[in-house]
């Protein structure tokens, strides 16, 4: 079993904790954690777009975290696309579950842009958010352009998920 560090608001350091109560950057609350922090668990904390755009604005220059729950928030179409600018860039993350966040076909689009350059995401729960058949093709039409070596059974999980999902026809 690997050594993994995860948090949430219960075990966060005093600092961190300050920080995210004092509105500081996204890009100064992650950098601060660099070096230790691989999980980051923020279920169901009512983040919504702007605060997505923090965390987002962090993602990018961090190298550690790896495993990042999101589920239960309110990322949006707004916060989707910030976090779809932070995964193409190079980062760590390889599981993201943006499960019951109100995401729709237009936030769905913005995460398939990313998920066609981004090759260290190897798990992304979408389950029970507002995506449609649209959004659901604009996932498909991302992972097979991913130029990941795992593009093809990345993409059969996906259709796998879509499928097992609440993907309604709009």
């Amino acid at each position: 079993m690997t050594n993994q560090t995860v948090a949430n608001f219960q075990t966060l350091p005093v600092e961190i904790v300050y920080q995210i109560l004092d509105h500081t950057s996204g890009l100064t609350m992650i950098s601060s954690m660099t070096n230790t922090l691989t999980a980051l668990n923020l279920w169901a904390n009512g983040i919504g777009g702007i605060g997505v755009q923090h965390l987002a604005g962090g993602l990018k220059h961090n190298t550690t975290l790896k495993t990042l729950n999101f589920a239960g928030n309110k990322v949006g179409d707004v916060g989707a696309q910030h976090l779809g600018d932070a995964l193409q860039h190079k980062t760590a993350l390889t599981t993201l579950n943006l499960e019951h966040n109100e995401i729709g076909d237009v936030g769905a689009r913005h995460l398939a842009d990313a998920l066609q350059h981004n090759t260290t995401l190897t798990t992304l729960n979408l389950a029970n958010n507002r995506i449609g058949h649209v959004g659901a093709q604009h996932l498909a039409d991302g992972l097979q352009h991913n130029t990941d070596d795992y593009r093809e059974s990345t993409a059969a999980r996906a259709a796998s998920m879509v499928r097992s999902s609440s993907v309604r026809p709009r």
